[in-house]
């Protein structure tokens, strides 16, 4: 199997989250930061962000008022400017929706603006990767599937498909459900991370209240790399933290800048 990333980390705890949609009125930069804040306390060296790192262009005017930033041009500036920089932490992100500006004259890559402005922040695919973090085989899977909100349900499905085609993994993680979950599932590990934006128009409108968060997950391994057992630790938040329940602006949250 061909590996989009390989990860050499001196640390065994990775800090997975999901779904911010910079430019979106949910975005909730804070808590980013704030996990970022309990990483670097931790001595975690490695987030991995599961998409959507950007919220997108939209092609209907209906969604205008849910968005600060709609020129995805100016979405991947922003981003390279405000997402947490702290030394020593590098960001695996994925961004699984097909980014493109309106302007078919101007297409362009998301991560070709930000690669060129982050070096912490390293693009590993967009709906399905995978990755080797130490020994362990790891498929990170932010395909779309809305109509299904059942973590287990999903990750089943797409364990099963995975191991229908053959392919050698230890652990798959989505970023796509709005709740954290984990289970042994023959010999895998399979979970699912809570994402870290508020409701976007589309979650108001079929009543989804989303599950805010990330999880830290330590990974213990035998000499051969496979998984004895993972500590599984999520950080969850109310609406009381969110920035437009507790009338803070996202506009005007500062970057994290953290250097040694």
């Amino acid at each position: 199997m061909e590996f989009d990333k390989k990860i050499n980390s001196s640390c065994n705890e990775v800090l997975f989250i999901a779904s911010p949609r910079l430019g979106n009125t949910s975005q909730q930069l804070h808590i980013i930061n704030d996990l970022y804040e309990k990483a670097k306390d931790r001595g975690v060296d490695t987030v991995i962000n599961l998409g959507d790192i950007a919220d997108g262009e939209y092609y209907s005017r209906v969604y205008d008022n849910t968005q600060f930033i709609n020129n995805l041009k100016e979405q991947a500036k922003y981003i390279s400017s405000i997402y947490p920089y702290v030394e020593g932490i590098t960001t695996y992100y994925m961004d699984s929706t097909k980014h493109y500006s309106q302007n078919k004259d101007e297409e362009f890559e998301l991560n070709d603006i930000i690669k060129n402005e982050r070096e912490d922040m390293v693009y590993v695919g967009d709906k399905c990767s995978y990755i080797k973090f130490n020994r362990i085989k790891m498929v990170l899977d932010s395909t779309s599937q809305r109509v299904v909100l059942d973590s287990q349900y999903r990750l089943r499905n797409s364990a099963t498909r995975l191991m229908a085609n053959k392919v050698d993994f230890d652990f798959l993680v989505n970023g796509t459900q709005h709740e954290d979950y984990i289970e042994r599932y023959h010999d895998k590990i399979l979970m699912s991370t809570p994402v870290v934006h508020s409701n976007t128009c589309f979650e108001s409108i079929h009543g989804i209240n989303n599950h805010v968060g990330g999880v830290f997950v330590k990974f213990y391994t035998d000499d051969y790399g496979k998984i004895d057992y993972v500590d599984f630790d999520p950080v969850l938040y109310g609406k009381s933290d969110f920035w437009d329940e507790a009338d803070k602006d996202s506009q005007k949250v500062k970057q994290l800048v953290i250097k040694k």
